[in-house]
């Protein structure tokens, strides 16, 4: 939830890759903002064999992107 000034923005929507809207709720204004993506969570852990994957969510929509992790040494 972002609040500014006399409006309290929630709800966020995935526009794009990089961005979302916010609503508020009293009135419909909205604003698009980037992304605030949390920690990410290890999907696939790596191995020596082969690399593994990290999601992030952001925190104000339903968004997510994928990172490659490396490989891990023997």
């Amino acid at each position: 939830m972002a609040s500014t000034g006399e409006h309290v923005y929630q709800n966020g929507q995935q526009v794009d890759a990089s961005n979302h809207t916010l609503t508020c709720p009293g009135c419909n204004a909205t604003i698009t903002e980037a992304h605030n993506w949390n920690a990410g969570q290890i999907t696939v852990a790596p191995t020596c064999l082969a690399e593994g994957k990290k999601v992030y969510t952001c925190t104000k929509c339903t968004a997510t992107k994928e990172e490659t992790v490396a490989k891990v040494a023997h």
